[in-house]
């Protein structure tokens, strides 16, 4: 779910310019627990946008992991 709210935030950033907008809030909130973290890991300057596009690059990375140990956990076992 996380990757999926980032990847709404980054269309949404790239289409609504106003940054008093009621929509890029929402998805600030949302995202701000998931982009903290990465953000402590990238340098100070780097800006909002590079940060959400990595964050969601991270989170997709690990939702494919996750699913692939899962499925690999839950597959019938061999005799």
């Amino acid at each position: 779910m996380a990757w999926i709210y980032l990847a709404l935030h980054v269309m949404f950033a790239r289409l609504i310019h106003d940054p008093s907008s009621p929509v890029l809030w929402f998805f600030g909130v949302v995202t701000g627990p998931l982009t903290r973290p990465i953000r402590a890991l990238l340098p100070p300057s780097t800006p909002d946008s590079r940060v959400r596009l990595v964050s969601l690059g991270i989170y997709f990375f690990l939702w494919l992991v996750v699913r692939v140990a899962l499925a690999g956990l839950m597959s019938p076992a061999r005799v």
